[in-house]
């Protein structure tokens, strides 16, 4: 196995567990609001959603900036270092991501923040959607291509 091959697995394996630890306590606060779990998540959980948060966010935007409109995430955020690679799993990856992040940001603008009526309002739950809806926007512009600096004349 080539070293590039070693690190697109390594690489694409700590990816999945990242998204996966941010999906599991970001699905938890998600169902301790909405009355579904007995527990909410430790301060400690919120932190590392938080963080690992930062890090999917930055990595679809960054996939959507890249990917022209129409077009579906093309996975060269997570490409190997040999651009003559045909390797389908980056692509699979930056489609999960963007999935991923946008199924679990919808669910919190919508049980988080929008749906504040249950006597266990999750504070975190909530800033994560106003977070996650303002970087949502920025990603539109980015996938869209909207550059305010055009004018239309």
């Amino acid at each position: 196995m080539s070293q590039s091959s070693t690190r697109l697995i390594v690489g694409a394996f700590i990816a999945s567990l990242f998204l996966a630890v941010y999906g599991y306590v970001l699905i938890h606060a998600i169902l301790y609001a909405q009355k579904l779990a007995d527990t909410a998540p430790s301060g400690d959980a919120y932190y590392v959603m938080n963080i690992i948060g930062g890090l999917v966010s930055a990595v679809v935007v960054a996939e959507l900036a890249v990917t022209a409109t129409g077009n579906a995430p093309a996975g060269r955020t997570f490409a190997p270092a040999d651009a003559n690679s045909q390797a389908p799993g980056p692509r699979r990856l930056a489609i999960a991501y963007v999935i991923v992040w946008v199924a679990l940001g919808v669910a919190a603008l919508l049980f988080g923040l929008m749906d504040r009526a249950s006597d266990r309002e999750v504070p975190q739950l909530v800033e994560f959607a106003k977070t996650w809806l303002g970087l949502a926007i920025a990603a539109a512009y980015a996938y869209f291509g909207v550059n305010p600096d055009k004018g239309n004349g």
